[in-house]
């Protein structure tokens, strides 16, 4: 068997691939599998993207991907943010990712107040049984 090719290496298609087919890298046959299920039409270049364990993950290759043999290079970031110092600036940041849902306190609360209802109703604490449940 072939060692399948490397993440950025250019192909051809042997057959449509809808969105799994074949595809040939330095004349060795791959199923292969376009990414996000497109249709990649036969004897167009296609570039690996990845694996699964049955597969190579290919996107259809750009024409200079295709010209070059290389992949497009990868735009850097255009701004990385500095490290979290502090508490505040960690709960600051929090608070701005995932804005405060009233919703998660209330079922919380009731889960709560179902608990002590339960326990008060006789259900052991620790080892609860299926029949005192189900009282």
């Amino acid at each position: 068997m072939s060692q399948r090719p490397a993440i950025g290496a250019i192909g051809r298609t042997l057959s449509a691939l809808a969105p799994d087919g074949q595809a040939d890298f330095d004349g060795a046959v791959f199923e292969v599998r376009a990414e996000g299920g497109s249709n990649i039409d036969p004897q167009r270049h296609v570039l690996v993207t990845g694996f699964d364990p049955q597969l190579v993950l290919v996107r259809e290759a750009t024409p200079e991907e295709a010209a070059t043999g290389t992949p497009s290079p990868v735009p850097a970031l255009e701004k990385i943010e500095p490290p979290i110092e502090t508490a505040a600036e960690l709960d600051q940041k929090l608070k701005q990712l995932t804005p405060y849902v009233p919703v998660t306190m209330t079922i919380l609360a009731a889960n709560v107040v179902v608990f002590g209802m339960m326990v008060a109703n006789g259900v052991d604490l620790m080892e609860p049984d299926a029949e005192t449940l189900l009282r």
